[in-house]
């Protein structure tokens, strides 16, 4: 399904150094959340070489995001699902997956789930550890750390002083128990994610 869904995608040969120089540009939509975002980021994957798929997620497929190479080992693709549809989750997934086309072989496949498939646990931990120093660093997370207690207001500031969208602040708050999960003026921060449509043409 991805496959099909990478036919249709006019893509620049992969390049590395393309690839980080991108960097940069990732975040920086992550940050902005633009309305056409999703369309942003695939784009510029695109223009390094890596076709990037959005599939709705199915209910009894605990799925988040998997990639591999396709077309001969030429092409990365990565395949991203709206599971839980929040922007947290979702941008993880993005770094994760590109770690894995970035450090690991073009003979693997990957895919990030919440059932127990088995996996090479260092390259897993490698990929979340590239997830996490791109999405929220540890550096700015003791800079968070710092302004407790939390208001809606600090964490807009702070998000602008660190060029870090609100709702992955917030989320990574609600992961360390920080900030409760059912704090409605919290949670207004939060962007959701949701492919309405499968679209293959």
């Amino acid at each position: 399904l991805g496959e099909l869904q990478a036919a249709n995608i006019e893509l620049h040969d992969f390049d590395q150094k393309l690839l980080t120089e991108a960097m940069p540009k990732f975040q920086e939509i992550c940050y902005h959340n633009d309305d056409n975002w999703l369309e942003q980021l695939q784009s510029t994957c695109a223009s390094a070489g890596i076709a990037l798929v959005y599939t709705p997620s199915i209910p009894k497929a605990p799925i988040y995001g998997a990639s591999r190479w396709i077309k001969n080992k030429k092409t990365p693709l990565i395949q991203l699902t709206d599971r839980g549809k929040d922007y947290n989750s979702f941008w993880f997934s993005f770094y994760h997956e590109l770690a894995h086309i970035r450090l690991h072989k073009k003979s693997e496949s990957f895919v990030s789930s919440t059932s127990k498939i088995v996996q090479d646990k260092t390259k897993e931990k490698e990929a979340d550890d590239f997830a996490i120093k791109q999405l929220f660093p540890n550096d700015k997370q003791k800079e968070v750390e710092k302004m407790s207690p939390y208001t809606p207001a600090s964490i807009m500031q702070l998000g602008e002083k660190m060029s870090i969208h609100p709702s992955i602040i917030v989320s990574q708050l609600q992961r360390e128990k920080k900030v409760a999960y059912n704090n409605v003026d919290f949670n207004k921060l939060k962007v959701r994610v949701e492919f309405n449509n499968l679209v293959l043409t």
